[in-house]
């Protein structure tokens, strides 16, 4: 229930994002075209163009992996374990990459010891992800599954048995966890680091069943990792300014981001931003002085990034999820009925939430889905192995809950589409346009990846120089018929040939509406030569140049 609650309002805060960027003209039937083309080629290709469904789609799809695994597992409890050792080996693969790049860049030194020695402690490496916090927070998650199955293959668990899993395996776990830690640590992310140390103690129920060796085993391999990290520990932690990294700096710089959250919040408490919408108006929300700096970023802190976004409408399913799944395995906990599988994924996923707190790890897609897949295999092995969680008075006052907020969610839209469209800021918005490129002779221009586009211009402006031309792999002598619009009405027809640039010059007459943009709309209404094998013809869009006469 909570989840379909959350994506209803993450889908209706996509909407009420497409309508900013989408006035009145040619709307609703051909914009829905477009958005429907998009969904169904270019989304897997080019994400670039509808922006608002690119980040819905991400939180959307991470809801229905959660969905899909809880459903699953529930059918068949043995997938449960699977799925957690499955994310734990990917992990211990994360790790791997980043060790191996460390051996291999201390090789090339040709002093690989002392290469190594003084790697290990100043640099941070990720490989697979582009955060590295987000790769902390995930190598966190992994190395605490790591240990939790290791207890877990170990102990005296007969569904485990069932499951595939002998008492050999745990051998196989025990190396793998200072194999994560050495990983974690190369990442260099301080809130992971710390994150850990709490959330281990999630583990102390499995650790119980397990034998006596292998406890004072894992005992001793915890003991070694700590006083191997003590003697790289002082730059990692370091508050003085001499360091390559302070304690003091990340923590100012999260200061400020959260500072802009809370003014985002106070400003769009109910419904947010929209969603995938904080980094693009963060700067709006920063002080001059760091927004001198830093433009734009995220909010370092994912409980807020969700409550920016989406609003406290949004931010309620989000943690009631959460809530629901930590209610399940401390209920569970208690009554000493909870898997010890479900036990070690539990001490994942405190820490990996704990890492939330001074990161945002759910924006990297493959990071999200990791923590949504553990989400699914823990509720559900938690609700399978004879928890109650449901209470009927409370269960009806939920019910009704959820359906308040999904009906808000949806009646809203169109009042929220509308004052997202007055309030929009469209210098830079486009519809079947890729992201901005450079080519080789440094002008900046977008590519159509549809018939046609549309993009918008200043209301002030008069006149308007557009460089067009054929994507640079078309066929030689292609040629196509382009029709321009503006704000929904016939302003030009050209033909473009060659792949070289061409200015479109045009007079913009007065705007009929008080708006601050107007849309120009371009179209190829006839392609003349080019279009042979079936391949259609695409064009390169350049940056205008805009004429505004100065007001007296």
């Amino acid at each position: 229930r909570p989840a379909l609650v959350l994506a209803v309002v993450v889908a209706a805060s996509a909407v009420v994002r497409l309508s900013a960027v989408q006035p009145t003209v040619a709307y609703p039937w051909p914009f829905a075209g477009m958005v429907f083309r998009f969904l169904c080629t270019d989304f897997f290709r080019n994400r670039a163009t509808f922006g608002a469904i690119t980040d819905a789609a991400m939180f959307l799809e991470g809801l229905g992996l959660f969905v899909a695994g809880v459903t699953l597992v529930g059918q068949n409890r043995a997938l449960g374990h699977r799925l957690l050792t499955m994310v734990t080996c990917g992990a211990a693969g994360v790790a791997a990459l980043n060790i191996g790049q460390l051996f291999t860049a201390s090789l090339r030194t040709g002093d690989t010891w002392n290469a190594l020695v003084m790697s290990i402690d100043a640099i941070r490496i990720t490989v697979a992800f582009p955060d590295l916090n987000a790769a902390g927070s995930y190598l966190a998650m992994g190395l605490l599954l790591a240990a939790g199955l290791a207890f877990a293959a170990l102990g005296r668990d007969e569904t485990l048995g069932r499951a595939g899993v002998g008492r050999w395996l745990g051998l196989l776990w025990l190396p793998v966890v200072p194999f994560l830690a050495l990983g974690l640590w190369l990442t260099g992310s301080r809130t992971a680091l710390v994150a850990v140390t709490p959330a281990a103690c999630a583990l102390l129920p499995v650790a119980s069943r397990a034998s006596r060796w292998s406890a004072w085993g894992a005992i001793c391999v915890a003991v070694l990792v700590v006083v191997l990290s003590l003697p790289f520990a002082g730059d990692r932690f370091s508050l003085s300014t001499e360091s390559p990294r302070p304690v003091r700096v990340a923590v100012n710089y999260r200061l400020e981001t959260t500072r802009a959250a809370f003014r985002m919040i106070a400003e769009r408490p109910v419904f947010g931003v929209g969603v995938g919408s904080f980094y693009a108006r963060s700067g709006e929300y920063f002080t001059p002085a760091f927004r001198k700096e830093i433009p734009g970023e995220n909010a370092h802190n994912n409980f807020l990034q969700v409550l920016a976004e989406l609003g406290v409408i949004g931010f309620v399913p989000f943690l009631w999820i959460i809530g629901v799944v930590g209610a399940a395995v401390a209920t569970g906990w208690r009554s000493g009925r909870l898997p010890a599988a479900a036990t070690a994924g539990a001490a994942g996923l405190v820490a990996f939430i704990l890492t939330w707190l001074a990161g945002h790890p759910l924006l990297i897609f493959e990071v999200a889905t990791a923590f949504w897949l553990v989400l699914a295999a823990v509720a559900a092995l938690a609700v399978e192995g004879g928890v109650e969680t449901g209470h009927p008075t409370r269960d009806h006052l939920w019910r009704w809950a959820a359906a308040l907020i999904v009906v808000i969610a949806v009646a809203s839209v169109p009042l929220r589409g509308r004052d997202a469209a007055q309030r929009a800021n469209l210098t830079n918005a486009a519809i079947g346009l890729s992201a901005w490129e450079t080519d080789d002779g440094g002008a900046r221009f977008r590519r159509m990846i549809d018939r046609a586009a549309q993009f918008y211009v200043p209301a002030d402006a008069t006149s308007m120089r557009l460089p067009v031309r054929l994507e640079r792999n078309s066929r030689d002598g292609a040629a196509v018929n382009l029709e321009i619009q503006l704000d929904g009405e016939l302003a030009n027809r050209v033909r473009i040939e060659g792949t070289n640039w061409s200015e479109v010059a045009m007079v913009l007459p007065r705007p009929r509406h008080d708006q601050g943009h107007r849309s120009v709309q371009i179209s190829i209404v006839n392609v003349e030569r080019g279009a042979e094998g079936g391949r259609p013809l695409s064009l390169d869009i350049g940056e205008p140049t805009l004429t505004t006469l100065e007001r007296r």
